[in-house]
């Protein structure tokens, strides 16, 4: 065999890989040289937030009242969650409240993800509304026909009796591409920044209970004093660090359960289950603290948790398409998990999701109402979850308050280029409000549920007033 000589001058050009660190992307730049790892955007870099202190108690604080009001939202909650579910003993007095006989359903409304400051205001006053904590002037030129539709929901001629119905609302401020640069993976939080963040939220928590989404660990630092209730997306219910998080909050915190298939639902609801039980225990791990320096955090444990249950059956993407399978799998498979772990007070919630037809709303108005009949499955209900779509208001129309809150004016700050920026239109606001109007439906179906005696739920609670 002969063996062919190697040319030395014959250059020999190395493969153009794809992956990896010999191909420099054209919009990056070389690898840092100060020993960090990490390769900054040179468009973003760095951008200092103030420590969480410094925003909370100092640039943006909540005054008295308002601290008040949500400190006791969250134990008038607490005691729904903590009430036993064949127990009809009357739980803790809380302070200036009346009594009431039937225990509320406790309802989370709004957007899906807050995708406009201005919409996300129009929400909370339509709560406010809804509830009979103020009424509204819609001011603008509209058709007769959104005249008639619009007008009731801002001021409505009877209000939602509180004792039926605890209406808050979902602030989700973790959904990414909001801005014109679709390169940029950022959410909508971290695009308009914390401090732009904090004062939407402190001027919604003066018309309305929040509801916030534990999606990010850090941010909750900045705003979790302005939230009654958390969620946890199914997403993370796996997620160490996030559970750390629910175990350490101030209020409680609902976990998501869902899945397209048997199996698939009934690991997300195993690990659900796991992530309560481990929720309320004690944890210790780093984090930032509101100095903003890295410590070792200890928690105490949050047992104020519930379960998500999402229902769309309609759509053919959640495995509860009816009442069936939700009655057996509570008897033969989450009572039985959740007296395992020591809670045999479990209380669940369940999510139905958008209506945007006649026919969705009919089908789950049915759904919920067979449910909420039900006295195997509704003495567990805590409450719904209703997806009420991301439009509330006609960009040309505007609200002028008739009568004021009991509570006074609300809390407002003289930050003006910080307001223009959280209330300037985000993109086209969409017109369409068929969501926000089939949600205003079904909240006033669940009064009727619950006056006419079909909501089998009955204690003797403290309401907030």
């Amino acid at each position: 065999m002969t063996v062919q000589e190697v040319d030395p001058k014959r250059s020999r050009t190395p493969p153009v890989w794809d992956y990896g660190l010999n191909k420099q992307s054209t919009n990056s730049r070389p690898p840092s040289s100060q020993g960090s790892g990490l390769l900054l955007s040179e468009k973003f870099g760095h951008s200092v937030v103030p420590q969480p202190e410094v925003l909370q108690q100092v640039l943006y604080p909540t005054n008295e009242e308002l601290k008040q009001k949500i400190l006791t939202y969250r134990n008038y909650i607490n005691s729904l969650i903590k009430t036993d579910s064949n127990d009809s003993a009357q739980p803790n007095i809380l302070p200036d409240t009346e009594i009431v006989e039937n225990k509320p359903l406790l309802v989370i409304t709004g957007p899906e993800y807050i995708k406009d400051g201005t919409q996300a205001k129009r929400c909370a006053q339509w709560i406010a509304a809804l509830t009979g904590k103020r009424n509204y002037k819609v001011v603008g030129e509209m058709d007769g026909v959104l005249e008639k539709e619009i007008t009731p929901l801002f001021n409505p001629l009877t209000s939602t009796d509180r004792k039926d119905l605890l209406v808050t609302m979902r602030t989700n401020l973790s959904e990414y591409g909001n801005g014109d640069n679709d390169q940029a993976i950022m959410s909508y939080e971290i695009q308009y920044g914390i401090p732009i963040c904090r004062v939407l939220l402190t001027e919604l928590a003066q018309y309305c209970p929040l509801v916030g989404e534990l999606s990010d660990t850090l941010t909750p630092q900045y705003v979790s004093d302005l939230y009654c209730i958390g969620l946890l997306s199914h997403t993370y219910t796996e997620s160490q660090l996030h559970r750390e998080l629910a175990s350490g909050v101030s209020y409680p915190v609902g976990f998501q359960v869902y899945g397209d298939t048997e199996n698939a639902f009934n690991h997300k609801l195993q690990s659900s289950i796991d992530a309560i039980y481990s929720t309320s225990q004690e944890h210790h791990f780093l984090s930032v603290t509101k100095l903003g320096s890295v410590a070792v955090i200890g928690t105490t444990g949050n047992s104020d948790t519930f379960l998500i249950l999402k229902l769309n059956g309609d759509q053919q993407d959640s495995y509860l398409e009816d009442i069936a399978p939700l009655v057996q799998l509570l008897q033969k498979h989450i009572v039985e998990k959740f007296v395992k772990i020591g809670r045999p007070d479990i209380k669940i919630m369940l999510d139905i999701g958008s209506i945007d037809n006649e026919g969705t709303y009919k089908y789950k108005e049915l759904l919920l109402s067979q449910i909420l009949a039900n006295s195997e499955v509704s003495r567990y209900i805590l409450g719904v979850i209703i997806d009420s779509g991301d439009s509330y208001l006609p960009e040309s129309l505007d609200l002028e308050e008739e009568s004021q809150s009991i509570s006074g004016p609300p809390q407002r700050f003289d930050h003006r280029e910080l307001r223009q920026s959280l209330f300037k239109n985000v993109g086209k606001t969409h017109e369409k409000l068929d969501k926000f109007f089939f949600a205003n439906r079904l909240l006033q179906r669940l009064v009727e549920l619950s006056q006419k005696g079909e909501v089998k739920i009955s204690n003797s609670l403290k309401l907030i007033t």
